[in-house]
């Protein structure tokens, strides 16, 4: 974005406008001088109106050489705290001919080379949206994992905010978050050990369960030899 790299861009299909916040103008180094004015009020920025300090076109590259794309777009300068550096909305889309999927969290579109496909980071992601949530509430989202006993639990990505164990249990622990409140805190521990029973660790801690609910069979030739992808 204007021949800086820049992280933390939200791609919001919902947005019909492109945002850049002033903490990071300032810290591009661009001319205040070629922000324009602009009259309209943004809403919905943490359920409140914002007045934009101004527009400003910047040139914005998606992807890498061969495969990239450079269009114009108008962003808006909000002085506002947020979790993202700038939000990407449908204008730019538009502009970029971009097909975006939540679930894949990817972009794909056209250039003179071929198909681009960017990938977001599911990580900072997840990071970027609990900020936002607590920026728009004082709700602090509360992460809750479990860990040892009889079996082994991998862990499925790094937690987006510091943890602590707290021992619920014979031989039982459960790691919670440590941004809340002593109330919270303790009404959130004696809620789990009240209800420890209904976490499950292991298949032997579900028992009932029919096969036929579980199991997928596969409608295959058994004359056919079966070949193992590389």
């Amino acid at each position: 974005m204007a021949n800086h790299m820049i992280h933390r861009i939200l791609v919001d299909n919902g947005s019909s406008a492109e945002v850049l916040y002033w903490l990071d103008f300032k810290q591009m180094s661009i001319d205040r001088d070629r922000i324009k004015p602009f009259g309209s009020t943004l809403v919905g920025f943490a359920r409140e109106k914002v007045q934009p300090i101004g527009l400003i076109s910047l040139p914005v590259t998606a992807g890498t050489a061969p495969k990239q794309k450079t269009v114009m777009v108008d962003f808006l300068v909000i002085d506002r705290p947020g979790a993202y550096n700038a939000i990407i909305g449908r204008l730019a889309l538009n502009k970029l001919k971009a097909v975006t999927s939540t679930y894949h969290l990817m972009m794909k579109f056209s250039t003179e080379e071929g198909v681009r496909e960017v990938k977001g980071d599911q990580t900072q992601a997840r990071r970027c949206y609990n900020t936002s949530l607590k920026k728009a509430s004082n709700l602090t989202p509360i992460v809750i994992g479990i860990v040892g006993g009889k079996g082994k639990n991998e862990p499925k990505g790094e937690p987006a905010e510091p943890l602590e164990d707290v021992a619920v249990g014979e031989g039982r622990i459960l790691k919670i978050e440590t941004q809340m409140s002593p109330k919270i805190r303790e009404g959130l521990v004696t809620f789990l050990r009240q209800n420890l029973e209904v976490f499950a660790r292991m298949h032997d801690d579900m028992p009932g369960i029919s096969p036929e609910d579980i199991l997928h069979p596969l409608n295959v030739d058994p004359s056919v030899k079966p070949v193992k992808q590389k």
